[in-house]
């Protein structure tokens, strides 16, 4: 059988407002009264990881970030750049050189990625040799032909002779009129 505890009132040390308890070793009628007669701040001011700004968490726990926002955008910042370390050797710092050196555009086409993402790490999937950053279609395109030059270089052959055709085809066309 589980003891009950009485129930007893209690006059806080602090704001000596009276209070009931269970406890008998119970000092504080609150939560802010006990961190007053502790000593402590309940809440302190923080620096988020994000962006730099101090404030003031409205939890307890481990808050890092002032908003919701901010985590992500720090912590898809600093994940992709250990993943890219991780996975191709490349540090951070390496990759914004790159991408400072090329101008922030694709190798390939010298564009931007449309969707507004980030250039992609090309690497040579046999060696794992690092090349250069690409845009999402220049990368695909290239991911399409499995890396395979032959199959590239006849690929850009179809299309140089199919616009070669078709500018016979008009030019046929409007002479015979």
């Amino acid at each position: 059988m589980v003891k009950s505890r009485k129930l007893t009132n209690k006059t806080c040390v602090i704001c000596s407002s009276s209070y009931v308890s269970k406890r008998s070793d119970s000092k504080y009628c609150s939560r802010s009264c006990s961190d007053k007669g502790c000593n402590r701040v309940r809440f302190k001011p923080i620096i988020c990881s994000g962006c730099g700004k101090e404030f003031v968490a409205k939890r307890s726990g481990r808050v890092r970030y002032c908003t919701k926002k901010c985590g992500h955008i720090y912590r898809n910042k600093t994940r992709y750049g250990k993943w890219v370390a991780y996975r191709y050797g490349v540090s951070p710092e390496c990759r914004q050189e790159m991408e400072r050196l090329q101008g922030g555009v694709c190798y390939l086409c010298g564009e931007t990625n449309k969707n507004g993402k980030r250039l992609f790490v090309d690497h040579n999937h046999e060696t794992g040799q690092v090349r250069n950053l690409l845009c999402t279609r220049c990368n695909a395109g290239i991911g399409m032909f499995d890396e395979n030059i032959s199959l590239i270089e006849k690929a850009a052959d179809y299309l140089r002779n199919w616009s070669k055709k078709e500018s016979m085809e008009l030019k046929n066309a409007t002479v015979g009129k």
